[in-house]
């Protein structure tokens, strides 16, 4: 069970060792649309064994849509070959362009949410396009090194635009133990319309009655600056140890 824990946190990997794409984090193993919903699965329901939701999202995905084979079995993927094969598909079903030059060129704006939790789609892979988004805007989409010096600046260039809001404890769209109920589409309108940016935004959790708590633009991260410790005002969204580049791993 441990080996299989293991795996699921540290993402897909080829026969070389390589890592094909992120896992997940950890958090939400054990409530009800967590790991149970998505990964796990619930055991049997109805004498019936009942998988999860990730198993039968890829088995009808692989089947009908990447090799047009309802026989193909999702065992025998092939973790070297496959991947090219799925890329083939991602340019019809994928939303990963990282070049936004053109809506920011035209004042467009994005506020960008992620549940931490969320073990339907992994928060280090929406991180890791912020990042290409930021690489983009530097002209650095190979991530090397020449021009670390430049990443303040692309960061800043990135944030007048785009913003990533990442939600502790929220899993697939909604639910989950933390804080995970928060407005979103008004910070977008507010930006939008009158000019100014979320520089926060408060989320509060059904799991949690009358606890508040700031959502802070990636990289920063809230910090307790003392007061009511249930208040989204007691903290301050600063960064601290974070490396901008984290989510790249």
């Amino acid at each position: 069970i441990a080996a299989v824990m293991r795996a699921v946190y540290s993402g897909p990997r080829n026969s070389a060792g390589e890592r094909i794409t992120h896992g997940f984090p950890s958090g939400a193993e054990g409530p009800a649309g967590g790991w149970e919903a998505w990964i796990s699965g619930d055991g049997w329901t109805r004498g019936m064994p009942s998988p999860p939701l990730q198993y039968l999202f890829q088995d009808g995905f692989l089947r009908y849509f990447v090799y047009n084979d309802p026989s193909y079995d999702p065992f025998t993927f092939d973790y070297d070959q496959g991947p090219a094969t799925l890329a083939q598909t991602s340019l019809l079903t994928d939303a990963t362009d990282p070049d936004l030059t053109a809506l920011k060129a035209r004042g467009g704006k994005i506020v960008m949410w992620h549940g931490w939790n969320d073990h339907a789609l992994s928060a280090l892979k929406t991180i890791s396009y912020y990042h290409q988004v930021i690489d983009t805007l530097r002209g650095n989409a190979g991530h090397g090194e020449r021009d670390r010096s430049e990443l303040p600046r692309a960061l800043a260039n990135t944030t007048d635009f785009i913003r990533l809001f990442l939600a502790p404890g929220m899993h697939h769209c909604g639910g989950g133990p933390g804080m995970t109920t928060f407005d979103a589409f008004g910070a977008l309108v507010n930006w939008v319309e009158n000019g100014i940016a979320p520089d926060r935004l408060v989320a509060t959790g059904a799991s949690k009655p009358g606890v508040s708590r700031p959502l802070c633009p990636y990289p920063l991260q809230p910090v307790y600056k003392g007061g009511d410790v249930n208040s989204a005002d007691s903290f301050a969204c600063e960064l601290r140890g974070a490396d901008p580049r984290r989510g790249k791993r």
